[in-house]
């Protein structure tokens, strides 16, 4: 879930007050575009799934401010292509994101 209620005092310790919060998820999926960010990349390829969905959704808002150019292909194999001729063509870094498991490997050429 990108964003929960907080109640409250329901086992947030002191001062924790109401309204609502990030999850830890895509807390860090934020630090890890605002590195990519400051590592020098412009470009996000992404194959989305479930496992990588908080990076899209924070690849969206660094989008949405202006810092980062997120492009969405569902098939790795095109994904992977497209960050190399991004790269080559931009001469900057490109990064791309696929989900766990067996999507990677379709990465490789």
């Amino acid at each position: 879930m990108w964003w929960s209620w907080d109640a409250g005092g329901l086992g947030g310790g002191p001062g924790r007050g109401k309204g609502w919060r990030v999850s830890g998820a895509v807390a860090a999926a934020q630090a890890l575009v605002t590195g990519l960010i400051e590592g020098g990349v412009r470009h996000l390829v992404l194959a989305p799934g479930s496992r990588n969905a908080p990076l899209v959704y924070a690849a969206a808002q660094a989008e949405a401010s202006g810092r980062l150019v997120s492009v969405v292909r569902p098939d790795e194999r095109v994904a992977g292509f497209l960050a190399l001729g991004l790269a080559t063509g931009s001469g900057r870094i490109a990064a791309v994101a696929t989900t766990s498991g067996t999507a990677v490997a379709n990465l490789h050429p």
